[in-house]
């Protein structure tokens, strides 16, 4: 007998019954229950189970305002036989039917004006520590400039970095000097990031930034 589902696993059931050699009494009765033999058994199909795509609810748009984007969980089920499904590797189902499980969407509130950035610049200085600076807008929806912005959530425009040391070498070869009595002064009291300072006391404020 050939298991009775396509694919995968299934069940063969049979049928038992008890024959009993006196004919006075119920046949049922001359067969002990504990003898009797399975009437099913577990079988499994010469054919595998190709898997199926299944896909669940969208979650919500992950925007407060504006465009965003919406998941949902895609996974491959196989049939096992008897009404059960199983999760199995993506590879069981076919790639090209896989359903989408990312989508754009649409915020039912518009978002009105935002800071936006640009990329930080180049460091301005070649050797030791020096700013770097960035383009800052305020846009509202449409790209237009705004004066709307939040000012108290405004990103930073400058910011302080560091480049590799400053040598002798490197200041002797620029010409850099002191042009200020009391650049030791400046250096102390951290004047050198002002681009006034760092003229003048060329020479000190290389040998700080270091």
């Amino acid at each position: 007998m050939q298991c009775p589902v396509e694919c995968g696993e299934g069940k063969q059931t049979r049928e038992v019954v008890c024959y009993g050699t006196n004919t006075n009494t119920d046949p049922r009765r001359s067969c002990l229950q504990r003898d009797k033999p399975d009437t099913e058994r577990s079988c499994q199909s010469r054919r595998t189970c190709y898997g199926t795509w299944f896909s669940g609810p969208w979650e919500k748009c992950n925007a407060t305002c504006g465009s965003g984007y919406q998941n949902r969980d895609v996974v491959c089920i196989q049939n096992t036989g008897s009404g059960r499904f199983t999760i199995v590797s993506d590879y069981s189902c076919t790639w090209s039917d896989k359903p989408e499980n990312v989508k754009p969407c649409q915020s039912e509130q518009a978002c009105g004006p935002q800071w936006f950035m640009s990329n930080w610049g180049e460091c301005s200085v070649t050797c030791g520590k020096g700013r770097k600076s960035r383009d800052i807008q305020c846009l509202d929806t449409y790209g237009v400039p705004s004066n709307r912005c939040d000012i108290r959530q405004k990103p930073t425009e400058v910011e302080l970095c560091k480049q590799s040391p400053c040598t002798s070498q490197t200041v002797s070869d620029s010409g850099c000097r002191d042009r200020y009595s009391k650049c030791n002064l400046v250096v102390r009291r951290n004047l050198c990031d002002h681009v006034f300072y760092m003229n003048v006391c060329c020479s000190s404020c290389s040998r700080w930034k270091s």
